[in-house]
């Protein structure tokens, strides 16, 4: 099974500007996003809840989560999703987040030796990648 928990150093994107563009975060605002280069700390506590903290010079933001359990979640513009976690196949968690009991958007966060993949997927089917490597 591929290590899960560990830090990772954002090292690309995909398709970014077109996905925040669809879900309508100013032009501004997107540009400076796309010019940080986050680090995420991912941890499993004790009590199995999973720990996502992204860091970059814009913003800290934290989600907390046990698996197969509804959580809410806070976006940057303060907009709170109801959001759900499960894992598959041991590598592959998939977040569904809805407003409204509509999937508002949904990450995969795919994991592997090297590092993890992150997928954001928009209702209307645009697909971003962000490509983290796993810091030693």
């Amino acid at each position: 099974m591929v290590q899960i928990v560990g830090t990772y150093k954002l090292e690309k994107n995909e398709k970014l500007d077109e996905f925040y563009q669809e879900l309508g975060v100013p032009w501004i605002a997107r540009k400076l996003m796309l010019t940080s280069s986050p680090t995420m700390y991912i941890t499993l506590d004790e009590e199995e809840q999973y720990d996502f903290k992204t860091v970059s010079f814009l913003k800290t933001t934290e989600i907390s989560f046990k698996l197969n359990e509804p959580y809410e979640e806070t976006m940057p513009n303060g907009e709170v999703f109801e959001s759900l976690t499960t894992l598959e196949g041991g590598n592959k968690f998939t977040t569904k987040s809805e407003s409204e009991g509509v999937v508002a958007f949904e990450r995969i966060y795919e994991f592997n030796d090297d590092g993890m993949v992150m997928t954001l997927k928009s209702p209307k089917g645009l697909e971003a990648k962000r490509y983290f490597k796993r810091l030693q």
